[in-house]
């Protein structure tokens, strides 16, 4: 193990004398003036092949990020959150509705869409996470068309594709059982049908987004300042604008009763979020951009570079380019703030970085961007830097599995009941149980807390068992000794 560690700790450090050697071969051809005009020459060409042929490197990226997505899709294993995904979607339909009403706090629509995808692809950790995997390759090209059509500029368009392909962030959760892969989808598609005025596909779009995430309700005051601010721009009443509105009232107001229970049962079911604090901002932004927090130096360098950055284009920027900035600021900054001060002064549990994320790609695409005021050299540059350090953090995340397939392959072979002491792991490990395995394994009655998919006949009274069985914790208890080991579960083994 120490031998591994002091490994990792070579490689990384190889990394980063490469990347420092990059930039310092780059800055050379850069300054010096003998080299400057070839390596203008040389990144003119480059620019010019990639706006020629670029359907061809769009389609080249697009396999990148499917490569990113899929690969090792269901290495590794459902945590709680997926699991729930997974319990809920294979109840009958009428069961199934009734707990998204009645015991969930998120609207239908993901869920049903998965639940007709696993009765085509399967309900494995792959079939399930190969939803969100394809929003997150879809996603890349819809990003593509943005930024190209926003800049003018199909360099921008491209690299922008690229840094979000391999974007840790968006790959992490392009490879869960959650909605948030489509909720990004969504919400870049609202904001590149406001930019092009189709206010019926945005109103659509964004019916289907409040659908999908409650989170995309804060996106309603930045959909109605542009087109307050798109009216007196133009000068005229514009019908259509206003009429895109409409479609998102009759949702909300159709969904309102189910809407109001959801709400009373947030402080039940999110009662483990805590408010945040200011850090959580900064925070947030670099899980964003690296996939992991960071801090220290790394940390104070990112946001210092942020903060001249933005001071620089609102500086050197036109009118137009400025405006552009604002617009993307006004669905980026806006709702990530404002959900940052709901959740911290007004007690409501929202603020979670996964949550957040589709704010968050849009407030990457402003910083892209703001980037291009850099120059021709800094700017590319700047892109290849990022690239070059997602790669590195990407192939430095690990994947550690509990056991929670490997528990449920040795409660099919052992002759003994196993009974869970958490209910947490109880209703993660039930994605891994079928018809053969679901009476062998139980959880202890004396739990505490809300676990709406632990059904009555999953509960046993530790007292009432006559014959032996193994009380499963994953890790071990202080002062018992457990009689084997199944990935990280101890089983200790227990005689009424």
């Amino acid at each position: 193990m120490l031998f591994l560690l002091e490994f990792k700790e070579v490689i990384n450090f190889l990394k980063n004398i490469l990347l420092i050697s990059a930039l310092a071969f780059l800055g050379f051809l850069i300054s010096n003036k003998e080299y400057k005009k070839d390596f203008d020459r040389l990144l003119e060409k480059v620019k010019k092949e990639l706006e020629n042929h670029s359907i061809y490197y769009l389609v080249f990226i697009c396999i990148v990020s499917a490569l990113f997505r899929f690969w090792n899709l269901g290495a590794r294993e459902f945590w709680y959150d997926e699991a729930f995904t997974s319990v809920l979607i294979k109840q009958p339909w009428g069961n199934f509705f009734s707990y998204i009403f009645f015991k969930d706090l998120h609207p239908p629509l993901y869920y049903t869409c998965l639940k007709v995808w696993a009765y085509i692809f399967g309900f494995s950790d792959f079939g399930l996470r190969s939803f969100s995997a394809l929003f997150g390759v879809l996603t890349i090209p819809l990003i593509y068309k943005f930024t190209r059509k926003f800049s003018k500029n199909e360099f921008l368009g491209l690299s922008s594709s690229l840094v979000f392909a391999v974007n840790p962030f968006l790959i992490r959760y392009s490879q869960e059982a959650r909605a948030y892969s489509l909720l990004v989808f969504l919400t870049v598609g609202v904001v590149y049908s406001l930019y092009n005025r189709r206010w019926f596909l945005s109103s659509l779009l964004f019916s289907i987004a409040i659908l999908t995430h409650y989170i995309a309700l804060f996106l309603a005051p930045s959909i109605l300042i542009f087109i307050i601010a798109d009216s007196l721009k133009s000068g005229k009443f514009n019908t259509k604008s206003f009429l895109s509105l409409f479609l998102p009232g009759i949702v909300l107001a159709f969904w309102l009763p189910v809407l109001k229970t959801h709400f009373s049962q947030a402080e039940t079911l999110l009662g483990w979020v805590v408010a945040p604090q200011f850090k959580d901002l900064f925070n947030s932004i670099e899980i964003s951009i690296f996939g992991k927090y960071i801090d220290g130096l790394k940390s104070f360098a990112l946001f210092g570079s942020i903060f001249f950055l933005t001071i620089y284009f609102f500086a050197k920027s036109s009118k137009s380019r400025r405006l552009k900035a604002l617009f993307l600021l006004s669905f980026s900054a806006l709702p990530f703030l404002e959900i940052f001060f709901v959740s911290k002064y007004l007690s409501i549990s929202l603020y979670i970085d996964r949550t957040l994320i589709a704010f968050l790609v849009i407030f990457a695409i402003y910083l892209l961007l703001s980037a291009q005021v850099l120059g021709k050299h800094l700017g590319p540059l700047t892109l290849f830097c990022y690239i070059f350090v997602a790669l590195t953090f990407q192939a430095n995340i690990e994947t550690k599995n509990i056991g929670y397939k490997k528990l449920s392959e040795f409660a099919q072979e052992s002759y003994k009941l196993i009974v869970m002491a958490d209910p947490k792991q109880y209703g993660t490990l039930k994605h891994y149980l079928n018809e053969n395995t679901a009476h062998l394994v139980k959880v202890q009655s004396d739990f505490e807390g809300y676990w709406p998919l632990i059904f009555p006949e999953d509960i046993i009274e530790r007292a009432e068992i006559k014959e032996a069985f193994y009380l499963a914790h994953e890790g071990p208890i202080s002062g018992w000794d457990s009689e084997l080991r199944v990935g990280e579960f101890y089983l200790y083994n227990w005689q009424n």
